[in-house]
């Protein structure tokens, strides 16, 4: 990571979480401190996705800082994005590139959220 220009120029580059996609292992999705979610190919970062380009909520600060606390492939293949400090908590990347937003409502006391994992139990739940 440390030799791509696009990790380079990143405002924060804090790694917090890393999820290899299980269909492909020289793909995967690292959640930033601060950058957002940032999609990993053979040749280093392809995209780098926040509120501009997915349903992935920033900090509620002003600031355009994206905080992710934990990122988790289901057994379909999706990708679950969980986001710090905002509105919208989860966000799922289907297996076929659409983005979805979920909100946790009045049971999210806002704190941060860490430590995602997608699991097959209870079909269409996170665990947080």
């Amino acid at each position: 990571m440390r030799t791509d220009s696009i990790f380079r120029s990143l405002p924060d580059r804090n790694t917090i979480s890393i999820s290899v996609d299980p269909s492909n292992g020289k793909h995967a999705f690292v959640g930033t401190r601060g950058s957002g979610l940032l999609e990993y190919g053979e040749n280093g970062i392809e995209n780098v996705y926040n509120q501009n380009n997915s349903t992935i909520m920033p900090i509620n600060d002003g600031s355009g800082l994206t905080w992710i606390g934990g990122v988790d492939y289901d057994s379909d293949g999706n990708l679950w994005v969980l986001s710090n400090l905002n509105s919208g908590q989860l966000a799922e990347r289907t297996a076929g590139g659409a983005w979805k937003s979920y909100n946790f409502g009045a049971t999210y006391n806002g704190f941060y959220l860490f430590n995602l994992l997608a699991d097959s139990y209870q079909i269409g739940r996170a665990h947080v």
